[in-house]
C-alpha cells in the first residue's frame, strides 16, 4: 500500500508502532507507576522518605516540573534494567546489594498490584480509526515496546484492538531491547515483510534508532509522548504530531 506520512509517501506493506506514548497515552499509564515504584522502594527498604524524589529522578520523572526525560530509563528502558537502577539508589543509602535488590522487586511486585496499566491506560485520540484505515487499505500492523509481551497484549486487548496487530514484542522477547534492531528485525521475520516495506512509528529517539538500524524504509516521530520536535529533527524521517495523522495515500483504496 501507498502511505501517507506529513507531506511524506512511501510504499510499506507493515507499520510497526511504539505502545505507550504512541498508540496509549504515555503519562497515564507511566506516571503513577514510577510514582508508586519509588514509594515502595522506600517502604520496602525502610530508608528516609527523602529518597523518594531522588529515585523519581533516576528513574527519569523530575517530581518538580512533571518532566520526563525522553532519554530517560522511564521513557524507554526495560523493566530489568530499572530496577538497578533503584537498587543502586539503596546501595548508596547503606544496603547491602542482595537486599536492595529484594527490596527493589518486592516494591516493583506492589506497583503491578496497586496502578494497573490496563485500568489506567488511555487511547491517544484518533489512533484507533487511523490504525483501522490502514488495515483496510491493507497495511499489516505490528507493536514492539519496553514492557511485556504479555502486559502489552493485555493492554492491546483492553482497548479493543486485539484484532488490529499481527505480533506483539515486547522487551522480554529480545536479547537487546530499544534503540537496537533486534526487535523490527524479529517483527519483520514473523510477519514475513522485508525491514526495507516497513514503516516504524515511536515517540522516542529510540524507536527512530531502532527503526535506522533495521533499515526500514521510513522512521516517523510522532509528538504524542515524550520528546519534542526539535528532538527528533536530526533523526526521524518524518514528524507528525500523532499517529492519527497517518493514513493511506488518496486513491489507496482498500484490500479487497
Amino acid at each position: 500500500m501507498r502511505l501517507r506520512c506529513g507531506a511524506r509517501e512511501t510504499d510499506c506493506r507493515l507499520v510497526i508502532a511504539d505502545k505507550d506514548g504512541t498508540l496509549v497515552d504515555f503519562r497515564s499509564v507511566w506516571v503513577p507507576v514510577v510514582q508508586a515504584r519509588a514509594r515502595f522502594i522506600v517502604e520496602e527498604a525502610a530508608v528516609d522518605r527523602g529518597l523518594e524524589p531522588a529515585l523519581l529522578r533516576a528513574f527519569g520523572y523530575d517530581p518538580d516540573d512533571g518532566r520526563v526525560d525522553p532519554r530517560g530509563p522511564l521513557a524507554i528502558a526495560p523493566r530489568t534494567e530499572t530496577t538497578v537502577i533503584g537498587a543502586t539508589l539503596l546501595y548508596r543509602a547503606g544496603l547491602a546489594w542482595e537486599d536492595a535488590m529484594a527490596a527493589v522487586r518486592r516494591a516493583y511486585r506492589r506497583a503491578d498490584e496497586a496502578v494497573d496499566p490496563i485500568r489506567v491506560g488511555r487511547a491517544v485520540p484518533g489512533v484507533e480509526a487511523a490504525l483501522r484505515r490502514l488495515r483496510a487499505a491493507g497495511a499489516r500492523l505490528a507493536v514492539v515496546t519496553t514492557d511485556t509481551t504479555v502486559q502489552a497484549e493485555r493492554g492491546l486487548a483492553a482497548l479493543g484492538w486485539a484484532d488490529l496487530f499481527e505480533a506483539v514484542v515486547g522487551a522480554d522477547g529480545v536479547t537487546l531491547p530499544k534503540p537496537h534492531p533486534e526487535a523490527v528485525e524479529r517483527l519483520c521475520r514473523t510477519v514475513g515483510v522485508p525491514a526495507g516495506e516497513t514503516v516504524v512509528i515511536g515517540d522516542a529517539l529510540a524507536d527512530v534508532l531502532m527503526g535506522k538500524g533495521a533499515g526500514v524504509a521510513l522512521t516517523v516521530g510522532v509528538l504524542t509522548g515524550v520528546t519534542t520536535a526539535a528532538e527528533f529533527r536530526d533523526h526521524a524521517d518524518v514528524i507528525v504530531d500523532s499517529l492519527a495523522d497517518i493514513g493511506p495515500a488518496a486513491g489507496a483504496g482498500t484490500r479487497p
